[in-house]
C-alpha cells in the first residue's frame, strides 16, 4: 500500500489524516442538491426516461428533470444507497439529485458519497428522512481535479472486479437453491425410492405418485389456528411478534419484535407452537413459510398467517416440506383472490390437498431432507458470509482512496 509523503489532520474524526496538499470542503462545494418533483404530468407506460424515487427507477417519463451526470440522494426512505446516473431522468420528492460543478470529477463524488455515515444525520424513527441542509455540510476530502479522476478510474477498476466477484457468489447461491428446491419437489412428490410404481395424483401440478401414498384434504391431516389469544388478554402481557419478513423456508429470521400486547397491530393474535408450520395467507406466492422449531415464548402471528398444527397420524416436518414445494405453491396461488395483495381463504387452504405417504415412509423423508438441505443451507451461509466480507472489502477501498490513506497512480 503506497502512502503520500505528508499528512496533516482534516479537522473532521471519521476521515481522520489527510495528505498535506488536500483540502477539506463541504458536500456543497462539489455539487448542490436539488429537490425532485411529482412525475403524474409526465408518466409514460414505456420509452421516455427513467422515474427515481428512493427505492430506484419505477416509472417512465416522457420528460426528463436533468440531463447531466448526477449523484442521487434519497430524502425519505432509503436514504443509504446513492445511485450514479450518467443518462437524462426524472427524480421525485423523495428523492435528491446533484448538480455537480465543474472543478469535480462526478464519479469521485460519487464515491464519497458512498463514505458518507447516513445514520449521524437521518431524522424520523419510522420513515428515515435527509435535508438538503444536513446534506450540504458533510465534509468530504478534496484534491485537484486531476488527482479525482484518477481515483475514479482506481476505484472503477477495483469495485468492478469485486462487483463480479459478489455477482459469482450471488450466481452460485442462486444455484444451490435451485438445487434445494429440485430435491424438495422430486422428494415429497415421488418418494425415495427411483423404482417405485407410480399412479395418477389426479392433482395438476404433481402428475404422478407412488402407488401406496394417499391423496387428502389439508384438514383431514391438520388442525388450523388451535389457538388465539382473546379480547380479554391482559393489555401488558409481554409477546414476540411474528412478522412476514421473519419467515422464509430455512427457519426463523432477523430480529423479531418484543412488544407489550397494547403495542402490537390489532390483527396480532394468533398462537403459535413449536412443531406447529406458519403460512403467511397474504401474498402467498412469497412462500412465507416456515416449520417452528426453535422458537421464543409468547410467540405471536397476525391473523394473514395460517398456523398448521398436524394431527398425530401426520408428520409435521413433512407438511412443511410439501408446503413449500413448487406444486403446493402453484396450487395455493392458484387459488388466491385480490390483485395487489391476493390472499388465500382459511376454507380453501384446509381444503386443499396434500400427498400422504406411511408414517414411517414420511419420517425416512423428513430425515432425508433435512440432511440434503441443512448440508447446502450450510454452502449458502458460507458463500453469503464470503460476500459480506467482500462488501466489506469494497467499502475500505473507497473509504481509504477518497480519504487519501492510500496514494493512487
Amino acid at each position: 500500500m503506497i502512502k503520500y509523503n505528508t499528512y496533516k489532520t482534516s479537522g473532521t474524526e471519521w476521515i481522520g489524516d489527510i495528505p498535506e496538499h488536500w483540502k477539506v470542503k463541504r458536500l456543497k462545494d462539489f455539487a448542490s442538491v436539488e429537490n425532485g418533483k411529482d412525475y403524474k404530468h409526465v408518466e409514460i407506460d414505456e420509452g421516455g426516461y427513467p422515474v427515481y424515487g428512493s427505492g430506484g427507477e419505477f416509472r417512465r417519463s416522457s420528460e426528463y428533470i436533468y440531463d447531466q451526470p448526477s449523484v442521487l440522494l434519497g430524502r425519505k426512505g432509503t436514504i443509504d444507497k446513492p445511485l450514479l446516473v450518467t443518462e437524462p431522468f426524472w427524480t421525485v420528492d423523495t428523492m435528491f439529485y446533484t448538480i455537480i460543478k465543474p472543478n469535480t470529477d462526478y464519479r469521485f463524488f460519487f464515491y464519497l458519497c458512498k463514505t458518507i455515515l447516513f445514520d449521524m444525520y437521518t431524522y424520523g424513527s419510522a420513515l428515515p428522512s435527509m435535508t438538503q441542509r444536513d446534506l450540504h455540510t458533510i465534509n468530504f476530502c478534496r484534491p485537484k481535479l486531476i488527482e479525482q479522476t484518477a481515483i475514479a478510474n482506481y476505484l472503477d477498476d477495483k469495485t468492478g472486479k469485486l462487483d463480479q466477484l459478489i455477482k459469482n457468489k450471488k450466481d452460485q447461491i442462486k444455484r444451490l437453491k435451485e438445487i434445494r428446491q429440485i430435491e424438495i419437489n422430486t422428494v415429497v412428490t415421488k418418494g425415495l425410492d427411483p423404482n417405485v410404481k407410480l399412479k395418477p395424483s389426479g392433482i395438476e401440478w404433481i402428475g404422478d405418485i407412488p402407488e401406496h401414498w394417499g391423496v387428502k384434504r389439508i384438514k383431514d391431516r391438520v388442525d388450523l389456528n388451535v389457538s388465539s389469544l382473546g379480547k380479554d388478554t391482559d393489555l401488558e402481557l409481554d409477546i414476540k411478534y411474528l412478522d412476514i419478513s421473519n419467515v422464509n423456508s430455512t427457519g426463523l429470521t432477523g430480529e423479531i419484535q418484543k412488544l407489550k400486547f397494547f403495542e402490537a397491530p390489532s390483527r396480532a393474535r394468533r398462537i403459535v407452537q413449536k412443531g406447529d408450520v406458519v403460512m403467511s395467507t397474504v401474498r402467498p406466492y412469497l412462500k412465507a413459510i416456515t416449520y417452528l422449531e426453535n422458537i421464543p415464548e409468547n410467540l405471536i402471528a397476525s391473523t394473514g398467517f395460517a398456523v398448521m398444527t398436524s394431527k398425530s397420524n401426520y408428520n409435521s416436518k413433512f407438511l412443511f416440506y410439501q408446503t413449500v414445494s413448487d406444486w403446493f405453491n402453484e396450487t395455493v396461488n392458484s387459488k388466491s383472490v385480490g390483485a395487489s395483495y391476493p390472499a388465500l381463504n382459511s376454507d380453501v387452504l384446509v381444503a386443499s390437498k396434500i400427498l400422504v405417504p406411511p408414517k414411517m415412509e414420511q419420517a425416512d423423508i423428513v430425515n432425508y431432507l433435512d440432511l440434503k438441505t441443512g448440508t447446502i443451507d450450510k454452502l449458502i451461509s458460507n458463500i453469503e458470509n464470503q460476500i459480506k466480507q467482500l462488501q466489506e472489502i469494497r467499502k475500505i477501498e473507497i473509504y481509504n482512496a477518497v480519504t487519501g490513506k492510500i496514494k493512487v497512480g
